[in-house]
């Protein structure tokens, strides 16, 4: 979809009457009624666009302007309220990967709508200083591998590697789900 990005980012990529989508007008028992509840429906929207940086071509002497990816990811659970959407269990799966350094979370069956890492105080790790996660905060989609870099500020993680983050109901990671089952 072609787009420009407006002043104050006020761009209209897309515009849809969700009624008019071919699964709300589905009539399973041939009742002229659509047998849909709005809880088991998540909309999820990720646009992508290379594009320069906002004055990134105002020094007539530079080179010209790199181009930079940017991104950006909404949601909409139509359910009235987040609270009564059917989420399932997302049984998210978190490893370390030692080639990059960073964390990947993957949500193996469903989504988890706020996943973050969260550093474990309680295990036998000293830390000095502030633990720091890189992009943390965010949708956990089912098959969608999402990497968290982390590290710290004014200090160390002394102990295991990368320190006592897991997953469990205290620290490590979380995300909302039914259950809150953490497979790693």
């Amino acid at each position: 979809v072609a787009f420009t990005v407006g002043p104050l980012n006020t761009t209209r990529v897309l515009e849809l009457d969700l009624a008019t989508l071919s699964f709300f007008n589905k009539d399973d028992d041939d009742d002229g009624k659509v047998a849909l509840d709005l809880n088991d429906i998540f909309l999820y929207m990720n646009l992508s666009a290379l594009g320069h940086l906002p004055n990134s071509n105002l020094n007539p002497c530079s080179t010209p302007p790199t181009e930079t990816l940017f991104t950006h990811e909404s949601y909409l659970p139509l359910s009235p309220s987040l609270a009564h959407a059917n989420l399932i269990n997302p049984s998210l799966e978190l490893k370390f990967d030692a080639q990059t350094g960073k964390f990947v979370v993957e949500a193996k069956t469903g989504v988890a709508v706020w996943t973050w890492l969260d550093y474990d105080t309680d295990g036998d790790d000293e830390v000095t200083g502030l633990i720091v996660f890189e992009g943390n905060g965010f949708l956990a989609l089912r098959g969608r591998r999402r990497e968290v870099g982390v590290g710290s500020v004014g200090g160390a993680v002394v102990g295991s590697e990368k320190g006592g983050s897991k997953g469990g109901s205290k620290g490590g990671i979380r995300g909302l789900c039914e259950g809150g089952e953490f497979v790693g």
